[in-house]
């Protein structure tokens, strides 16, 4: 599921200049609107929910408040199909960048939750190792000048 939630993360990103074009924009505007605050909404808002959302893990159900944060995410992302002005894209970003700042505190409690103390650190560094080769293995490719399907990776 956070796998869903995280992929949104760089779903506009190779089409930049495709929206930037929709919505009329100069390239300075592209960078300035889309680069820029589009981004900055995504994660200035996201990572103060994250607190909220490790605070509220202790006092709700776990994972009806998981099923809330998706919901949250996934909800405005679909509704980025309909956007027709550059105010409606960037408020339904920054409702996905509060699922996804709201999405990892969940997460972590609850594996907290399903593993035994002993094993509570193994399965963080294996989620820690996973965070760093999503980061980690699109540059390696970019370097490689992978030229083929991302379906081959898989």
């Amino acid at each position: 599921m956070m796998a869903l939630l995280y992929a949104d993360q760089n779903l506009l990103a190779p089409n930049l200049t495709a929206i930037a074009d929709e919505f009329g924009f100069s390239a300075e505007e592209r960078d300035r609107k889309l680069g820029g605050e589009l981004a900055l909404g995504f994660f200035i808002l996201g990572a103060p929910f994250a607190l909220l959302a490790g605070y509220l893990s202790d006092l709700t159900n776990r994972k009806a408040l998981f099923v809330a944060v998706v919901f949250l995410g996934e909800v405005p992302c679909l509704g980025t199909l309909f956007v027709t002005q550059y105010w409606e894209l960037l408020v339904l970003r920054c409702c996905t960048g509060l699922a996804i700042g709201g999405g990892a505190p969940l997460v972590m409690s609850m594996l907290g939750d399903m593993f035994p103390s002993h094993q509570r650190m193994t399965v963080l560094g294996y989620c820690v190792c996973v965070c760093v080769c999503v980061c980690v293995l699109p540059f390696v490719l970019w370097k490689l000048n992978w030229d083929s399907s991302w379906l081959e990776c898989c």
